[in-house]
């Protein structure tokens, strides 16, 4: 997509209206006199005209407390690569009613991520000698994506007190709506304009569900006039089932040489589950997805597949043997439908943006397509499109959404398959010295499947050697500051048949405290100094783990010579009745050998249970605090005594 170009209307010097007096003088706010800071409002209007969609946005906050300085400092704004912002400018006014304006060099522009192909640019700020009671101001406008089923998100509940929140439309180019959730707005649709006041605090909580189903957020949804005619109950789905239903139908159709490709894909395979399988595995490898991948070799291909405007067939996918992400689940349902499997489209949202699509206006939501395969009475999920993922398995995100599938006929939702704990599996060895300077020293291997392997693939994807190196240091040293790695290698990182995995040498000096002659340190050096999860005493919201998992950790720490164990001590075990979470560990050791070796068992999400109430926090509290306490287990050793003197 090319950069949008700017109206020449937002152009010009920033105007700055006066601060009044009281604002200045305050010491605290009126209606929540804790708060460490205050945003006084929050204003953004749009503007759409042939030259585009555009939003200027004007925030104000006062600072109260040093706290509210530390956190009120440095500020952000992301947007995409080709939506650059423009019109930036910041101030600080001072309790005396002194300003001082940010200049051009105080704004900072960086690539913060990558993903299918688009670029993600953070722009930071800063605002010079900030004390408490001052206020700051800052503006910016960027160019928005208004095509048919876009959506803009802004929240409205921050992490300080809101005032005022406001969205009001000058003009638009596109038919819109705009939608407010979990907070009370006044909508004034003669002038176009939305209000929300004296939102609270947001505070967000470890482990908890989407934010978009707690905190108050407005959406500005570019749709067609024809769907907003039949988005009342359940006719919009109809229209949706039918329309879509039909197009996947006719694009699916296989032919002659896609029944013939389906047949040799299956011919190993016995079961329902393996001619699945082999299929998406087919897709996958054979198949160069231009969502993900942008090798040289296929620049021409991409470039011709991008001026035409429709999704191309499964059977072009097929000839060609590239397509995008859509398009390659379309040609696995093709030759799925030629293997005699009954398939539909299937549409759903991501559980990183909304819990479910089935609520008012949730079509908006849907920006996750699928394919849906009946197995019996049920519906079975798979979106080969994503290159990371392995047969069988979606994107943690895409885990027990709610899905709708796709029928000519009937309106169905069901919701997506989630994988057991066993698919997803981390072992991690080392093998290690300890001197008697306290400095470890060994060599580390990880081995990671299901959505650990996932997870990292899709963090390093488009990532070079160097930059994943970085990052692995930078995890590490988040927990082990003094650490240094050498010999860092990587496997799998793109090929979803095998597990993921790293190995690296580690010299970590300080890694044991010198008590003495005594050294005292973590038996297990992957989880030395892990920060608890859960440490506040109350819970307001639900608990998700995000999928569930297995880990096994295996150590073998020699000790140094002349040294042996002080008063040693094992690891608890860490159980629940019901089988959801535990933790096990053994540990020996071979005095010898000066040798301890040591070995975790870790289940979370077990019988597929990932989700409690936060009535349950209280348990769940206790359980994970029991664990943090036995992972970061120490030993203390002691310099051997003397042997006695033979008795004359």
């Amino acid at each position: 997509m090319a950069a949008m170009l700017w109206p020449a209307a937002l152009f010009g010097a920033p105007k700055w209206a006066p601060v009044s007096p009281e604002i200045l003088q305050a010491t605290q706010s009126e209606k929540w006199p804790e708060a460490e800071a205050e945003i006084l409002f929050s204003r953004h209007v749009m503007t759409g005209d042939l030259g585009g969609t555009f939003v200027t946005s004007h925030v104000q906050a006062k600072i109260y407390t040093e706290k509210g300085v530390q956190n009120s400092s440095l500020f952000e704004i992301r947007h995409p690569r080709n939506f650059k912002t423009s019109e930036l400018a910041g101030r600080v006014v001072k309790p005396d009613g002194t300003a001082v304006e940010l200049g051009k060099n105080d704004f900072h522009r960086n690539t913060l991520a990558k993903a299918q192909g688009v670029e993600i640019v953070r722009v930071t700020f800063t605002f010079p000698d900030l004390q408490p009671g001052d206020v700051i101001e800052y503006r910016w406008a960027s160019p928005v994506d208004d095509s048919f089923g876009s959506i803009l998100k802004y929240h409205c509940e921050n992490w300080v007190p809101t005032r005022e929140f406001s969205f009001s439309t000058e003009s638009a180019r596109n038919d819109y709506q705009v939608m407010w959730f979990n907070c009370v707005a006044e909508s004034n649709p003669k002038k176009r304009t939305l209000t929300i006041r004296d939102l609270p605090a947001f505070v967000p909580e470890p482990l908890m569900p989407t934010e978009s189903e707690f905190r108050g957020w407005v959406a500005i949804v570019f749709n067609s006039p024809y769907l907003r005619f039949f988005s009342k109950g359940d006719s919009v789905w109809r229209e949706i089932g039918k329309w879509e239903g039909e197009n996947f139908r006719l694009r699916t159709n296989p032919n002659k040489v896609i029944k013939a490709k389906a047949a040799e894909i299956i011919a190993q395979a016995s079961s329902p589950e393996e001619k699945l399988d082999a299929i998406h595995r087919y897709v996958q490898s054979e198949i160069h997805n231009f969502g993900w991948f942008s090798d040289a070799e296929y620049a021409d291909a991409k470039k011709k597949r991008d001026s035409e405007e429709d999704l191309q067939t499964a059977s072009k996918t097929l000839d060609r043997k590239t397509g995008y992400s859509r398009e390659i689940n379309e040609l696995f349902a093709s030759l799925a439908r030629a293997a005699g499997f009954e398939v539909r489209l299937s549409l759903s949202a991501s559980r990183n943006d909304v819990l479910s699509i089935q609520r008012p206006n949730g079509f908006v939501f849907i920006n996750r397509y699928g394919v849906a395969v009946k197995f019996g009475d049920a519906w079975r999920i798979y979106m080969p499109g994503v290159p990371f993922a392995p047969t069988g398995h979606l994107r943690a995100s895409d885990e027990g959404a709610m899905i709708f599938v796709c029928d000519e006929k009937q309106n169905i939702f069901t919701t997506a398959q989630i994988a057991p704990a066993e698919a997803t599996h981390s072992l991690r060895k080392g093998t290690f010295t300890l001197d008697e300077d306290g400095t470890l020293e060994g060599t580390v291997n990880i081995s990671l499947t299901g959505h650990r392997a996932i997870r990292m693939r899709e963090d390093w994807w488009g990532d070079s050697t160097e930059e994943m190196e970085e990052s692995l240091r930078k995890n590490v040293a988040e927990r082990l500051p003094t650490a240094e790695l050498t010999e860092i290698q990587f496997r799998g990182t793109q090929d979803s048949t095998r597990p993921a995995t790293i190995s690296y040498h580690v010299r970590v000096p300080g890694y044991a405290d010198v008590i003495g002659t005594r050294l005292a340190f973590a038996t297990n050096y992957f989880e030395a100094n892990a920060k608890q999860l859960f440490t506040s005493e109350t819970r307001k919201y639900p608990i998700f783990l995000e999928f569930a998992e297995t880990g096994t950790d295996e150590i073998e720490l020699t000790l140094p010579e002349g040294y042996t164990l002080d008063a040693p001590t094992a690891p608890t075990p860490v159980r629940d009745p019901s089988g959801v979470i535990s933790a096990n560990y053994e540990m020996r050791y071979s005095a010898k050998a000066r040798l301890i070796t040591y070995k975790r068992s870790l289940l979370l999400g077990g019988q597929g249970i990932t989700q409690f109430a936060a009535a349950s926090y209280d348990v769940i509290r206790g359980l994970m605090s029991r664990i943090h306490t036995s992972n970061t287990h120490r030993l203390v050793i002691k310099p051997k005594p003397a042997p006695e003197e033979p008795k004359a």
